[in-house]
């Protein structure tokens, strides 16, 4: 009997040890994980950055170009507007002087 339980108490410790042993190798397991996770994280994030750089940028590109665009259109539209008013005023300014003249003369 004596024997049965030596043998009972010693299958109990060595399953503890077992138990811990495995316990140890779960917490193992699981920082390494963690560490993988934050790893993954943290490059997912530089990722994520450098794509967010990268649209902020084409975006810039093209608001740049727009407003160039815009710009040159503006030019445009307003030298024509100054042709119209120095042709107007090549007309109306002939008639102002001499109706000037004619005053002074009257």
């Amino acid at each position: 009997m004596d024997d049965i339980l030596r043998r009972m108490l010693a299958a109990e410790k060595e399953a503890e040890a077992l138990v811990q042993e495995k316990n140890a190798e779960c917490k193992k397991i699981l920082e390494e994980a963690r560490k993988e996770c934050l790893q993954e994280q943290s490059r997912a994030q530089s990722e994520l950055a450098q794509e967010c750089e990268a649209e902020r940028t084409k975006i810039l590109a093209e608001a740049e170009q727009e407003k160039t665009a815009r710009l040159a259109e503006a030019e445009r539209q307003l030298e024509i507007d100054v042709q119209k008013f120095r042709s107007q005023a090549e007309t109306i300014l002939p008639k102002i002087v001499e109706r000037l003249a004619g005053n002074e003369n009257g």
